[in-house]
């Protein structure tokens, strides 16, 4: 697989276990947008992550 570059998309068709419901940014790297191809409908299901909305659960007032 060539190494996906900044604006590439990425069709996994099976991630067994490892889908959304196991995902974590624990690590601070943001999750993807999810996609539903239907037929050559694209339907957005959860829109990618950015630091800021990962951070905004936070507290600052240590």
């Amino acid at each position: 697989m060539p190494y996906p570059e900044i604006g590439d998309t990425v069709i996994i068709l099976n991630a067994g276990a490892y889908v959304s419901s196991m995902a974590s940014n624990y690590n601070l790297l943001p999750r993807p947008a999810e996609i539903v191809l239907e037929g050559t409908n694209e339907i957005l299901t959860k829109d990618h992550e950015n630091i800021g909305s990962m951070l905004a659960g936070y507290k600052t007032d240590i």
